[in-house]
C-alpha cells in the first residue's frame, strides 16, 4: 500500500465515522434512541478502523526506520491532512457522545420530578 492509499483509505474511515456522528446526533434529536446508539456505535467502528490503518504505517515507518539509522520515512502532506481529519472526526464523535449522556441524564432527572 502506497503512503497515498493509506491516506485515502484513513480519509475515508474518518469521513464515514463523523458523518455517523451526525446522524447519531440527528436522529438523537428525533428521539429515535436505537438510531443514535446504533450509529455512534458505526461511528466507533470506522474511526477506529481509520486508526487501525494510522497505526499500521506508524508500525510500518518505525521498522523501516530501525534499518535506516533511525531517520524513516517523513510522512507527505496527504498523510498528515488524513491524520488532523482522523484527530477531528474523533474529538466530534467524543463530543457528540458526551452532549447526548448530559442531555439523557437532564431528560431523566426532569421527567423523575413531581410536578
Amino acid at each position: 500500500m502506497t503512503e497515498e492509499d493509506i491516506a485515502f483509505e484513513m480519509i475515508v474511515r474518518a469521513g464515514e465515522g463523523r458523518a455517523k456522528v451526525y446522524e447519531a446526533i440527528r436522529y438523537f434529536g428525533e428521539g429515535d434512541e436505537a438510531g443514535y446508539r446504533r450509529a455512534l456505535a458505526e461511528a466507533e467502528e470506522k474511526l477506529v478502523q481509520a486508526h487501525d490503518v494510522q497505526t499500521r504505517y506508524m508500525q510500518d515507518s518505525a521498522l523501516a526506520g530501525a534499518t535506516d539509522g533511525g531517520r524513516g520515512p517523513a510522512p507527505g502532506f496527504l498523510l498528515v491532512h488524513a491524520q488532523d481529519i482522523l484527530m477531528a472526526a474523533t474529538t466530534e464523535k467524543e463530543l457528540a457522545a458526551a452532549l447526548i449522556a448530559a442531555a439523557e441524564k437532564r431528560l431523566a432527572t426532569s421527567c423523575s420530578r413531581p410536578k
